[in-house]
């Protein structure tokens, strides 16, 4: 089965000139057209039966048409001249002929240039299509009227393949324009849901900027009493410094003052040990005064002076004895009182030496003090310039968030613009 269209190619080129497909417009053939192409083709298959490709037959055109009416032209001057010849042969018949050869080549002369706008519209014509085979086929005829007709069917031809393959485009350009159309119309209102979420973005950003002012105050206000409290502990520090140099003082003193009080402990010890001798000497002194009484009341008469001498002497032993008694009695308190003070030097000294102690552990945990307290003034000063740089960022980001709430209003506005010229 087979059936004949008339077909158009058109060649797809890309961008660089190169042919990438060919599209043809099919249309069907007029009754004419068609037999004579059933004819024409069987004839050149009986002529060349089962050799591959049908080969163009050798088709000549007729003459061309200014060559017709030149011979037209003659034919009509001879007919004349014969005519005039029959009828009267005598000597003007040969003058006759000569008029008739010139007006023969006037006619043809006349003729070649009065077609001559004509050849040219046929040279043109080939010029878009010189077919024989075709030309034969859709117009039936070989000659300049065949060739005018086939370039008319040609450029007819060329004509409806260029409006359908515009119309094509115009399509797919339609198609497009609607595609683009809806997606002008999500990026509408998307951009309408970014102006929506760009107010909310830029109330947060405005609230940031203010809470980041805020925190900046704040942060003066602790920088300025943690610069304070920095002098205070510094000064606290230095009382404790006075008062641990002070404590030591007072330690050498205490150490100085209980060694005092440990010679004068061992001197009255001493002075004990001499009272002890003096008590044992006026003991025996006692006892010889004693002896020399019993001794003198034996002499009689003649030992009486001597037992007045020995009475003295007991008693002045027995003072002594009392006396030595009574300093006993005052270097054993004495002593005492300075074993008492002894006991509350030292413990005044251990005092002072863990009030040292503790002077020196409540300074370095004042040192530690301080240094956090420079920390929290570092950290504090950073964050008061932090909050300050995040008040800038907060203040750019609302005036940018602005300009983008702007761009999507001209945004939309374009979009809708674009949707209304492509609706209308």
């Amino acid at each position: 089965d087979h059936y004949w269209v008339k077909a158009y190619a058109i060649p797809i080129l890309d961008e660089q000139g190169k042919v990438i497909e060919y599209q043809s417009v099919r249309t069907g053939l007029d009754e004419g057209a068609r037999q004579r192409a059933e004819k024409l083709y069987a004839q050149l298959r009986q002529n060349e039966p089962d050799k591959g490709p049908v080969s163009v037959p050798q088709l000549r055109r007729r003459p061309g048409l200014a060559l017709q009416f030149c011979l037209l032209s003659s034919l009509l001057l001879t007919g004349q001249w014969l005519l005039f010849a029959l009828t009267d042969w005598s000597a003007s018949v040969m003058a006759g002929f000569l008029v008739l050869l010139a007006g023969v080549l006037l006619a043809a002369a006349g003729c070649w240039w009065l077609t001559r706008p004509l050849r040219t519209v046929i040279g043109r014509a080939r010029q878009v299509v010189n077919d024989p085979l075709a030309e034969l086929i859709f117009t039936g005829r070989l000659d300049d009227v065949g060739s005018l007709h086939l370039a008319q069917i040609q450029q007819a031809a060329e004509l409806d393949a260029v409006v359908k393959r515009l119309s094509g485009v115009i399509q797919g350009l339609h198609d497009n324009a609607e595609q683009g159309l809806e997606q002008g119309r999500q990026a509408c209102q998307a951009v309408d849901q970014q102006a929506g979420e760009t107010c909310t973005i830029a109330a947060a950003s405005e609230q940031t900027s203010m809470t980041a002012s805020e925190v900046a105050r704040n942060a003066m206000s602790m920088l300025e009493r943690v610069r304070l409290a920095h002098e205070d502990v510094g000064n606290g520090q230095q009382l404790i410094g006075s008062s641990r140099q002070a404590m030591q003082l007072l330690s050498s003193e205490l150490q100085a003052a209980a060694d005092t009080i440990n010679q004068l402990e061992q001197a009255s010890h001493q002075v004990g040990e001499a009272l002890q001798v003096i008590a044992a000497i006026t003991e025996q002194t006692n006892l010889l005064a004693l002896n020399a009484s019993i001794e003198a009341a034996r002499a009689g008469e003649a030992g009486r002076g001597f037992a007045v001498v020995a009475d003295e002497v007991r008693n002045l032993a027995l003072r002594t004895r009392d006396s030595t008694e009574q300093i006993s009695s005052i270097i054993g308190r004495f002593v005492s009182t300075v074993s008492a003070a002894t006991e509350a030097m030292q413990r005044c000294r251990e005092h002072a030496g863990h009030t040292e102690q503790r002077s020196g552990q409540t300074n370095g945990m004042l040192e530690q003090l301080v240094s956090h307290i420079g920390e929290i003034r570092l950290l504090c000063d950073s964050t008061a310039v932090a909050a300050e740089q995040q008040q800038k960022a907060s203040s750019e980001i609302t005036e940018k968030i602005a300009r983008i709430q702007q761009l999507g209003d001209s945004a939309s506005a374009v979009v809708r613009h674009t949707e209304s010229g492509l609706l209308h």
